[in-house]
């Protein structure tokens, strides 16, 4: 690779004037003739925002839209984004998206060159801070969760999952959310990992970069057997498996809209939390399965 290219993945589903306003705040950054594409893959959206996107960007040489004719997940809709990056075009640096994100420095593109010139990273990751939920985001811990602590996520969602749905059957989950929410502390103060460079931390999924060296050993992309969540751990535990590098960055600061187009699928917020758990717990089960294959 002579030349360090630059792809930016854009997973979507059913919001096109979010993902158009990323677009234009994409094209605000200082690519100083670095070669980049913005590459929106849309999850099947059932508001035909995926091929309004297409309709309105169709001319533009900057964008790529692919369209999925189903809905199949965060890791394989990313998937086909990376894939196309790295075999059509032979990009050696691919940012995987969110579409509400907000990067919070114009001189990003080339922040990212001359870190993975200077690191050699496999993954990167910047400090991402969610509006909604008033905290830093990323790094995640500093292990991948393993055999035990999964198993042990899957027995709390077990015992978890039977109270939501009464909750939600009620309808008494936002009071009694809110009336968590003014007892408890305040979460900035309960994590200050995010003031600090790591490396070999779990970062988070909202935002990260891939490059060549992951995409070497890894040329699939993302382990594609979940749906939902779980993927940054099994990022994680992959780049461990191959002693790849992973690179937190504090410096690099990225604005995180969290969870609206999933609020938007499930319709209020106790069923997101339902759709969240249900979702995971499967995850949770691919993981340990992907694990033991591994370790074994």
């Amino acid at each position: 690779m002579d030349k360090n290219k630059i792809a930016v993945v854009i997973l979507h589903y059913n919001d096109f004037k979010m993902t158009k306003e990323y677009i234009d705040s994409l094209k605000k950054l200082e690519w100083n003739n670095i070669e980049h594409k913005f590459i929106i893959v849309d999850n099947c959206s059932p508001d035909n925002s995926g091929k309004n996107l297409f309709e309105f960007y169709q001319s533009d040489e900057e964008v790529k839209i692919i369209l999925l004719e189903k809905n199949i997940g965060f890791a394989r809709g990313n998937n086909i984004g990376i894939l196309y990056a790295r075999q059509q075009l032979n990009y050696n640096l691919i940012v995987v998206s969110n579409n509400d994100i907000a990067i919070k420095s114009e001189i990003f593109p080339q922040k990212l060159i001359e870190e993975y010139e200077n690191s050699g990273f496999a993954v990167y990751g910047p400090d991402i801070y969610s509006l909604s939920k008033k905290m830093h985001q990323s790094p995640m811990r500093k292990d991948p969760m393993n055999l035990e602590q999964v198993q042990k996520q899957i027995e709390k969602i077990d015992r978890i999952l039977p109270i939501l749905k009464i909750l939600d059957k009620l309808k008494i989950y936002d009071f009694l959310k809110k009336i968590k929410g003014i007892l408890s502390s305040d979460k900035e103060n309960q994590n200050k990992e995010y003031l600090t460079r790591h490396e070999d931390y779990v970062l988070h999924g909202s935002f990260f970069v891939l490059s060549e060296l992951y995409l070497n050993e890894y040329p699939e992309g993302l382990f594609d057997k979940t749906f939902l969540y779980m993927e940054e751990d099994i990022l994680t535990f992959r780049c461990k498996l191959k002693n790849l590098k992973t690179i937190y960055d504090p410096t690099l600061k990225i604005i995180h809209y969290d969870g609206v187009s999933s609020l938007k699928i499930s319709g209020n917020r106790c069923k997101k939390f339902i759709r969240e758990m249900t979702e995971t717990r499967k995850s949770c089960v691919e993981y340990m399965n992907y694990m033991k294959e591994e370790l074994q």
